[in-house]
């Protein structure tokens, strides 16, 4: 039996190392320092208990009693260790770094090099004696002659009145009517006719559409003369319009949109039907207005104009014939008038445009609101008188180069008025009369062109 274990326990020995060397063998370099601690330790207990070493027991002496019939132990198999793969090792991937972009340097264009200009010094002048300048020769300006003839018939005017018949007219109109005498007084030695006509070119019952009006309302006749049988009474009964008077609570009334300016240029269209008669030769013409309120009422940029008047005389009888306009209106800032105007209940305007029509063809103004007539129809009647003792130059003049020559010679002071030379007094029936003068405007007066239709 003791043979047997010595046989065991060298076999036991025998096979240990050669168990570490395989499993040194095949996991060499992957098996865990543990597992190899761990079979030495097991291999050292096995030679412990065997005695230590290859000492054989000794057997002298009395010899061990041997144990009743036991088994034999046998050894102690260690299972070999698990041969764990070694991990497979991934590299890791390549990190490329981008490159890096550089960005181009910025070109900075060099300025643009201005070359200064170069400075010349003027030349230096030696002092000279100054030397005179060359004589000038002063040319004349050129002098016009004109001649006209003072009408041997004598002085004659053809006078349009045209009154407002709207319904706030009726004291104006009474005004005018009763202060002719003061008017006519002006014109006793002018040859004068007088035509009426109203504002009203309405399509309405009372329009007059630039027709003279028939004297009195009654008679054939429609133009007023010196030798006309009771001339105040005619004239006032023609200038008071039964319209106006007749006109209550708005109805069967004229119009109220006046139009004065319109309506002289009417009787002019009309002057060979049925205003035959009242336009003359070798005879001026003068209208007067009466009116409350402006052109179309308040003047719009439609309204007839003075130069549109002014056109229409030149269009129908050249610029021969002496002509103006005066306005008895509200005169233009007149506030007091107009706050009086305005109380009759019927709203005034200011005479704007008439005002202006009136300075523009050398005429004059007059308020309406004055309470006796007969100083403003006075006025007007003189003013009348001198525009028929006047006479209009082809070119404007320079005033202060006027000469007047008179044949027969007479002793009258004239004044300058735009082209027209006034004299204060008519000069002899057929004098004849040169004026001299420098003109001032290269321009020469010609008709406006405007054609006025029968």
């Amino acid at each position: 039996m003791d043979r047997k274990l010595d046989q065991s326990d060298e076999y036991f020995f025998r096979i240990i190392p050669l168990v570490a060397i395989v499993s040194l063998t095949l996991g060499a370099g992957c098996s865990s320092p543990v597992q190899f601690q761990k079979a030495r330790t097991i291999a050292s207990q096995n030679t412990d208990a065997s005695g230590g070493g290859n000492d054989v027991p000794s057997h002298q002496g009395t010899p061990p009693s041997e144990p009743p019939n036991q088994p034999a132990t046998p050894p102690v198999m260690e299972t070999p260790p698990v041969v764990v793969a070694p991990p497979v090792v991934v590299q890791p991937p390549v990190v490329v770094e981008p490159p890096v972009v550089v960005e181009p340097p910025v070109v900075v264009e060099p300025p643009v090099v201005v070359e200064p200009p170069v400075v010349v010094e003027p030349p230096v002048d030696e002092p000279t004696t100054p030397q005179p300048p060359p004589d000038v020769i002063p040319v004349p300006a050129e002098k016009i002659t004109e001649e006209f003839q003072q009408n041997p018939n004598g002085e004659r005017a053809d006078i349009l009145f045209v009154t407002d018949n709207s319904v706030s007219m009726e004291y104006e109109q009474a005004r005018l009517g009763q202060r002719f005498t003061s008017f006519a007084d002006q014109l006793r030695d002018v040859d004068w006719q007088i035509g009426v006509t109203t504002t009203d070119l309405s399509l309405g019952p009372h329009s007059t559409n630039g027709k003279l009006l028939r004297l009195g309302g009654r008679s054939k006749e429609k133009i007023l003369t010196p030798r006309t049988h009771d001339l105040e009474k005619v004239f006032r009964a023609t200038v008071q319009r039964p319209e106006t008077q007749g006109c209550s609570g708005g109805y069967d009334c004229p119009s109220s949109n006046e139009q004065p300016l319109r309506a002289i240029i009417d009787v002019i269209r009309q002057r060979n039907s049925h205003n035959a008669g009242f336009f003359r030769d070798n005879s001026d013409f003068a209208a007067v207005i009466l009116s409350d309120e402006d052109e179309l009422s308040r003047g719009p940029s439609k309204a007839t104009k003075g130069e549109d008047v002014l056109n229409a005389v030149y269009g129908a009888f050249g610029v021969e014939k002496a002509f103006a306009i005066y306005s008895i209106v509200i005169e233009p800032g007149d506030t007091a008038c107009l706050a009086e105007q305005n109380r009759t209940g019927v709203e005034a305007y200011f005479g704007v445009l008439l005002a202006e029509a009136a300075r523009l063809t050398g005429g004059s103004t007059a308020s309406i609101c004055q309470t006796d007539y007969a100083h403003l129809m006075a006025r007007i009647g003189d003013q009348i008188r001198r525009l028929i003792n006047s006479f209009e130059l082809k070119f404007a003049p320079v005033a202060s180069t006027v000469e007047v020559q008179l044949v027969p010679e007479q002793e009258i002071s004239f004044e300058v008025v735009g082209r027209r030379i006034k004299f204060a007094r008519p000069p002899v029936k057929g004098s004849k009369i040169f004026v001299t003068y420098e003109k001032e405007w290269e321009d020469e007066l010609e008709p406006s062109g405007f054609i006025v239709s029968e």
